[in-house]
């Protein structure tokens, strides 16, 4: 069996030549008619980006070909850290996007708000290695949680926006999902502006299912979400800051009200709080 038959249902195949392309059946034809093997050359004859976003991969917003008035983000999959200095986009073997649409469909599946998947790009381009795309559909509007914030929304609506957030990782890891890269960046708030925000979990890259999410390995995940907090206002700024009563308005969403999930959470990060004074260092040093 190859590796691509272990698509979610709804997924179709087109291969041409040492590229594999995994697309939603409902874009197939469009897609592979406007030339999605090559993600570049696709982007340029669509004009170019429709709007570029922050974040590893330097995703682009496209329209989708046949589909008027959608849009879809593009994302190159390329390696952080010292392994991305070494290998940059190249990745050992071709399952990285189609494990990140199966996460987002089981996501979907179970209510977990989080951007609908439109297919995946896969090119091998040594023996065993591979250059990766994945589209998603566009959320028109959103802003990430750390731009929205430093925006200074009006109180109410900033609460409502947190509640939102913790709501939706909640129910992230109700649904068995743990997201390796639990950051600001990747929860995306909808409705800025309106007084009726809704918030996404995006970027589901390396992200794992399991069975159950138990207590302690929910509040290390947390725990990644507040480094990201604290590295964000140590960056940013006055702008950036949250407060403390930020913090107890997505942990009680995110806990549903329960004052014992929030001492845990908070026992855990005071046992975690040796580990974000190293990071800080590096931060500094950066």
């Amino acid at each position: 069996m190859a590796w691509y038959d272990e698509r979610p249902p709804g997924y179709a195949v087109a291969i041409r030549g040492e590229t594999v392309a995994i697309l939603r059946e409902r874009y197939r034809g469009a897609l592979v008619e406007a030339g999605i093997h090559s993600p570049q050359a696709f982007v340029a004859a669509a004009g170019g980006p429709s709007r570029r976003y922050r974040g590893r991969g330097h995703p682009v917003a496209v329209p989708v070909p046949g589909h008027p008035g959608e849009h879809m983000v593009l994302r190159h999959y390329r390696r952080g850290g010292l392994v991305g200095k070494l290998l940059g986009d190249l990745y050992l073997g071709p399952r990285r996007p189609l494990n990140e649409i199966r996460v987002a469909e089981h996501c979907i599946e179970r209510g977990v708000p989080t951007t609908t998947p439109i297919g995946a790009v896969v090119r091998r381009v040594l023996p065993g290695f591979y250059r990766c795309d994945l589209m998603t559909r566009e959320v028109p509007g959103a802003l990430d949680l750390a731009a929205y914030l430093a925006t200074a929304p009006p109180p109410g609506e900033r609460r409502r926006a947190l509640k939102s957030a913790g709501a939706a990782v909640r129910a992230m890891h109700d649904a068995g999902v743990i997201h390796p890269d639990l950051n600001m960046k990747n929860i995306l708030i909808l409705g800025a502006g309106t007084g009726a925000t809704s918030a996404v979990v995006i970027d589901l890259d390396r992200a794992w299912t399991a069975e159950r999410v138990a207590p302690p390995r929910a509040n290390a995940n947390l725990a990644r979400l507040a480094r990201s907090a604290a590295k964000n206002e140590a960056l940013g700024g006055a702008a950036a800051r949250t407060s403390r009563g930020d913090t107890l308005c997505f942990l009680r969403a995110y806990h549903r009200g329960s004052r014992e999930g929030i001492r845990a959470t908070a026992r855990y990060w005071e046992a975690y709080g040796w580990r974000l004074v190293l990071h800080r260092l590096f931060w500094g040093a950066g």
